[in-house]
């Protein structure tokens, strides 16, 4: 078993690995089955090699007396000097015998009477070590030695049928088919075959007519060998046992040239009719039209039961086309039909090609990117750290991904003898084949093949089905069954599976470089995606793009497509690689945050792949506002004149003036290796500060500065204020404004802002992908990330500001309950006018919708509700589901009388229900019924009108749920009005709208504005959804394009002047507020409106939490590197609660257990969990929590040198009302020794007489880039010989 670690720049990792082997699922034999685990150093090279016997393995119960079990594969490594840990794993099939018979068929069914032409292949497992061990090194799947006996023994065993079908005379008009009992007769047939010197051996056997089915078995070596395969084929079905057979001249399709077809048949047939299907064709008769031409047809004449059919091939037929030939049997009129599938290669990436000039650079050089792709071609250019492809997937576009989307939409209709139609579908499955390019169709009837065609056959000739019988079903064991061999063990059938890769890892850090010894340039850009750009060619089909290499150390993957409309997509055939490297050079080991107050040892690697061993200078520079202080500790220096050579040493030096101050560490490091220093700090400023690291040696140099941030101690909160400008009737404005904070607010930790915007749909303009502030864990959830985008793009087009820059967005897609598939059609029934939405599926959920409505025309909810007492207040049912669905039918063209009728007559049942009334006195609008002005009626009787002093001198209006409750002016987070009233207020906004009552809801949209966050949304999905669309219509009703305004801010002894007019209307322009604890005065001048908001956060020290939930901690700290907590979590009102969402952030210098939290959703109750900030966040997702405690264990590892660690933070509230939350803290019971933390290192002991080279002899150790390693596990079994 080989393990190789490698880093994204191409050298090799230094560090230990552990392989574990392990079943890849659950177990569930006798017994219980173990682990293997062993550990080892990684050579030189970055691997490691692993040896199991055989006895280990069975120990475990890891693999049996058959063979043919799966192992999975788990390597772990350690990298040597930051500790960090990256694993891959692959699963191996355990083989009993050096070599295998694999047995390919040609098509899933046979023709009785013509030739089947099926191959054999045999392959070895290569032997690496002695006998009776498993050996991973290389591939599996070798051709076998040169010596070895190529004999293979082949018998072929058919069943036939003794006395045929026959169609029934009295029945000829509805041709029924009559199936008398009958009793299978047996033929047989026998060969010796020589395999050829790639162990192949293609046959083609007669099958007599008749025959049903096929068993084929071969035996390697002798007649009796215990290494075999076999298979079983059915035959098509004829009631006259006649076909016909395509069957290509060719090995492999080549675009550009013929290709031809035999046409074979068991009866004369005058001609055939030959139709080229490509995918979504629309068939007429005798004609195949594919985007509105005709692609191809034509008639083969026959002569002597044989035909030839022949047609270029072109690129329009990829990625795969279908081939289909029919006749008619002048006798019987009986259709008989073949097809073949086509894989044509090559049309996407023979008409682009990328190239990066030059392939290899140092950092911050210029490189060139030249495509030559089609003339006038839009060129999509996107370059990417490998890095980040190797921690996920890619969103690029390839030939791959072109291929296997448009090979999604094919669905295949097959029989599913001895199983009752209707017929069942599935995706399509590539038949492997021998001859490339070329797959059987599956079809054990003329119809079945046409059907798996989708094509429609209207004709007065005999197209036959095969029927399904009872008796049919009764002979399925007296056909089948005897042919098993009663000899073989249970599992001997089995193929050996297909051996796959995973878990290749990538360590994450800004990467460096190195140079002379002058000053060397800093490096600060480290991105992960460094080119995403639109290009355009030439009339020559050129284009070229040139940019600066970033600062990473890595390997850069570039891929290009193009699109015109004369040549349609054009896709590059491969990536290309940039590798940006320098022989010498510097990165940090940093963590995603810090608190103030806190002690990091910061890491420094320096990395020498050099010839030759360098005298190194490490300096980390402080600047008076730098935002850190070093952490000192007395070092006595002593110095040994009689040895020059120059110790680890570490010295803190106070420059001129008091201005700056540095730390300097003088190291050796060999070449081709790596070393580490660690410099002691403590964070004093909150924010993101900037280490400024350089390193010296005689002729090498390098600098790096890094950001890392540093939060503040305590619990955030957030605020946001609103102020409307309207300057309509008055060409002048003035106010002034205080930021107001609590008596607990943690010191310096407030940061405040005021955006300015012409629009009052500017904020979610700007912030359309992150409206709220909380993970999406489901399906509603997620659809916060494409409605507003629908939203915004209505609104951009209404007033004439939609630009090609704001018009692509990507896909979604729906799952779920009655209300959720009723939000996800109202959206796709406004998204339709802007992207591609799959009408049937559209039409299902539409479907399923009317499926879900009662007698009474009522809607009830079956699924899954995880927003119990609203679901955007739809979720119980009755009237306002019922309101809900009907809009979704209704903004789909489907008039639903029955609900309107329902909604009518609830009017009084509802009269005091601020949201259902909302809801309905809308739809009733909508739909232009009768009683829309008295639901209106009701509804404005309970709104309710309150002042605002603090902003407005006029008042606001708006609906609430809960009369009781009064909502403060001055309301933080947690005080946030219910989703319910921002949708209600937000459905009466539309129907003031609808009633031309514009004037009338200005103090509605006020109210709405100010309950707006700093982002642009509200407190959750449905609220956020609703009020974007309440207030982008009103915006479109009152929109001016003539605003020209002059605002001022004034805060302290700063000012500010910002333009605000029609040209940047939805431009959002930000202030930064400098001195918070004074008076903000706000004036403008000019005309028109504007919206501003002032936003501002801090930190306090405790929480009013009113205990809706309650969560027992217990902190368990096994050592100062391992962290466990455990938390036991339960809803404190009473019933249950909605979806509950609980967000625990780990402290400094920890990262989570991805692999232990993955564990988690076996409870019940608890949906899903993932990770965030560089795994230094988990959430987790309740379906819901009642007062039954759920309990569970959050595991988290010290990554990072970080010592007196403050509290980390932990909030679980209601995902749907917000309010209802706790926040609490929790802290390490002990606290990591700085000098424990980095080995000792931060303070070396100096002395003259021992040099202390910090240095290590492969200098893979450590990591570059963001991104760490390419790890490659080389997981495959060879070979398992059972003694």
């Amino acid at each position: 078993m080989a393990a190789c670690f490698r880093y994204t720049y191409g050298k090799s990792v230094e560090g230990n690995v552990t392989i574990k082997a392990h079943y890849p699922w659950p177990y569930y034999g006798a017994g219980e089955a173990s682990e293997v685990q062993k550990m080892t150093m990684l050579d030189h090279s970055g691997e490691a090699v692993f040896r199991f016997a055989n006895e280990e393995l069975r120990q475990g119960r890891l693999i049996n007396e058959f063979g043919y079990n799966q192992i999975k594969f788990t390597a772990v490594v350690t990298e040597k000097l930051t500790g960090q840990m990256r694993n891959g794993s692959a699963i191996v099939t355990v083989h009993k015998h050096p070599v295998k018979l694999v047995i390919t068929r040609g098509a899933d069914h046979f023709k009785p009477g013509l030739n089947y032409t099926f191959m054999v292949s045999i392959l070895a497992f290569k032997f690496l070590l002695p006998k009776g061990i498993i050996a991973a090194k290389a591939q599996d799947d070798q051709p076998i030695p040169a010596d070895a006996t190529r004999k293979v023994y082949l018998n072929a065993d058919f069943v036939i049928r003794s006395n045929q079908s026959v169609v029934n005379e009295s029945d000829s008009e509805t041709h029924i088919i009559a199936v008398p009992p009958y009793i299978p007769k047996r033929e047989k047939y026998s060969r010796m075959l020589e395999l050829d010197s790639n162990g192949t051996k293609v046959m083609n056997i007669e099958t007599p007519s008749g025959a049903l089915s096929l068993r084929i078995e071969v035996r390697y070596g002798s007649e009796d060998s215990s290494v075999y395969a076999y298979d079983y084929i059915d035959s098509v079905r004829s009631p006259s046992n006649n076909f016909a057979q395509l069957i290509p001249k060719q090995e492999r399709i080549q675009l550009g040239k013929m290709l031809s077809f035999d046409i074979r048949t068991s009866s004369p047939v005058r001609e055939f009719v030959a139709l080229f299907l490509l995918r979504n064709n629309v068939f007429l008769p005798f004609k195949v039209i594919s985007k509105g031409a005709i692609v191809h047809m034509s008639k083969i004449a026959m002569e002597d039961l044989r035909g030839t059919l022949e047609f270029e091939a072109t690129a329009k037929m990829a990625p795969k086309s279908r081939v289909l030939v029919y006749g008619i049997l002048p006798d019987s009129k009986e259709i008989i039909v073949d097809a073949l599938d086509l894989k044509v290669d090559g049309a996407y990436t023979n008409s682009i090609s990328l190239r990066i000039n030059p392939s290899r650079v140092e950092p911050n050089t210029d490189v060139t990117f030249s495509i030559n792709a089609p003339a006038n071609s839009f060129v999509g250019l996107l370059v990417v750290d490998q890095s980040a492809l190797l921690l996920k997937s890619a969103n690029d576009i390839n030939a791959g991904v072109i291929d296997n989307e448009i090979m999604s939409y094919e669905v295949v209709h097959f029989s599913t003898f001895p199983y009752p139609r209707p017929i069942m579908q599935r995706r399509r499955k590539r038949l492997i084949c021998f001859k490339c390019g070329f797959s059987g169709i599956t079809g054990s009837d003329p119809y079945s093949i046409f059907h798996s065609s989708n094509l429609i056959v209207f004709t007065d000739a005999f197209l036959y089905r095969e029927p399904f019988t009872l008796g049919e079903f009764n002979q399925f064991e007296s056909r089948f069954l005897p042919l098993f061999n009663k000899k073989e063990p249970p599992l001997a059938a089995i193929a050996g599976m297909q051996r796959t890769q995973d878990g290749v890892g990538a360590f994450g850090m800004p990467g460096s470089a190195g140079g002379a010894t002058h000053a060397p340039r800093i490096r600060v850009r480290f991105p992960e995606t460094w080119i995403w750009a639109d290009l355009s060619t030439n009339e020559r089909g050129n284009a070229t793009h040139h940019a600066l290499a970033p600062d990473t150390i890595t390997s850069w993957v570039a891929n290009a497509f193009s699109i015109n409309e004369a040549d349609g997509l054009k896709v590059a055939p491969n990536t290309e690689k940039l590798e940006v490297f320098r022989p010498f050079f510097i990165r940090l080991h940093l963590p995603y945050s810090v608190k103030r107050g806190e002690m990091i040892a910061l890491q420094i690697l320096i990395f020498n792949y050099m010839s030759n061993e360098k005298l190194v200078t490490v300096v980390l520079n402080r600047q008076r506002h730098s935002g850190f202080d070093f952490v000192n500790k007395p070092v006595k220096l002593e110095k040994d004149k009689e040895k020059m050579k120059l110790t680890n040493t570490r010295t803190v030096k106070a420059m001129p003036y008091g201005l700056a101050f540095r730390t300097f560490f003088h190291l050796r490091v060999k070449p081709r290796s790596s070393a580490t220093v660690f410099i002691p700090i403590r964070p004093t400023t909150v924010g993101i500060i900037k280490l400024l690291v350089k390193a010296f040696a005689d002729d090498a140099a390098d600098a790096i500065e890094v950001p890392l941030i540093v939060e503040a101690e305590g619990f955030p909160v957030f605020y946001s204020r609103p102020l409307i400008i309207n300057l309509q009737g008055k060409t002048t404005f003035s106010q002034s404004s205080l930021v107001e904070t609590s008596a607990d607010m943690v010191e310096d930790s407030g940061r405040a802002e005021v955006t300015i915007i012409g629009d009052v749909m500017g904020p979610t303009v700007k912030n359309a992908k992150g409206l709220i502030r909380m993970p999406y864990g489901c399906g509603e959830q997620n659809m916060i990330n494409f409605v507003p985008n629908i939203i915004v793009m209505r609104y951009l087009k209404a007033v004439d500001k939609l630009t090609p820059e704001l018009s692509a967005f990507g896909k979604t897609d729906s799952q779920g309950s009655t209300w959720l598939t009723a939000f996800v059609v109202r959206s796709f029934a406004m998204a339709k006018s802007y992207i591609f939405i799959d009408e049937e599926k559209l039409n299902a959920s539409l479907k399923f919708l009317e499926s879900q409505q009662k007698e009474n025309g009522m809607f009830e909810e079956n699924g899954d509700v995880l927003h119990k007492g609203l679901q955007g207040g739809s979720g119980q049912g009755g009237v306002p589901l019922t309101a809900f669905v009907f809009l979704a039918l209704f903004e789909n063209g489907i008039q639903n009388s029955e609900a309107l009728n329902y909604l009518e007559q609830s009017l009084d049942h509802i009269s005091n229900n601020s949201y259902a009334l909302a809801l309905v006195s809308y739809v009733l609008h909508r739909a232009n019924s009768s009683k829309r002005n008295a639901a209106f009626n009701l509804l404005d009787n309970l709104a309710t009108e309150k002042g605002m002093p603090i902003i407005f001198s006029d008042g606001f209006k708006y609906w609430t749920t809960n009369t009781s409750e009064e909502v403060s002016p001055n309301m933080q987070w947690y005080d946030k009005p219910r989703p319910a009233d921002v949708e209600a207020t937000a459905y009466t906004l539309l129907t003031y709208l609808l009633r031309d009552q514009t004037d009338l809801a200005f103090p509605i949209v006020r109210w709405l504005v100010y309950r707006r966050n700093a982002l642009g949304g509200f407190s959750s999905t449905q609220d956020t959804v609703v009020a974007l669309q309440a207030l982008a219509h009103y915006a479109e009703h009152t929109y001016t394009p003539n605003t020209n305004l002059a605002i001022t801010i004034r805060n302290g002894d700063h000012k500010a002047l910002f333009q605000v007019n029609s040209d940047n209307a939805i431009v959002l322009q930000t202030y930064q507020i400098n001195q918070m604890h004074q008076k903000i005065d706000i004036s403008a001048e000019g005309k028109g409106a504007a919206f501003v908001q002032l936003n501002w956060r801090y930190n306090v020290k405790r929480l009013p939490n009113n205990k809706p939930f309650i969560c027992e901690q217990k902190v368990v700290q096994r050592a100062p590197n391992e962290l466990i907590l455990s938390l036991c979590c339960r809803y404190n009102l009473g019933g249950k609660s909605n979806m509950a969402v609980l967000e625990m952030q780990t402290p400094s210098g920890f990262v989570i257990d991805s692999d232990q939290l993955s564990t988690l959703t076996s409870k019940e109750y608890l949906q899903r969990v993932e990770t965030d900030k560089q795994d230094t966040q988990a959430n987790i997702y309740f379906s819901s929590l009642n007062s039954d405690p759920i309990c569970f264990n959050v595991s988290s590892q010290l990554a990072y040198q970080v010592s007196d660690q403050k509290p980390a933070n932990i909030r679980l509230y209601d995902y749907y009302d917000p309010a209802k939350r706790i926040e609490f803290d929790y802290k390490v019971s002990k606290q990591v020794v700085i000098d424990d933390a980095c080995g000792g290192d931060c303070w070396p002991e100096v002395s003259s007489a021992a040099l202390i080279s910090q240095s290590s002899s492969a200098m893979t150790q450590s990591i570059v880039s963001l991104h760490w390693i390419v790890l490659t596990v080389s997981l495959s079994i060879f070979l398992v010989r059972w003694l």
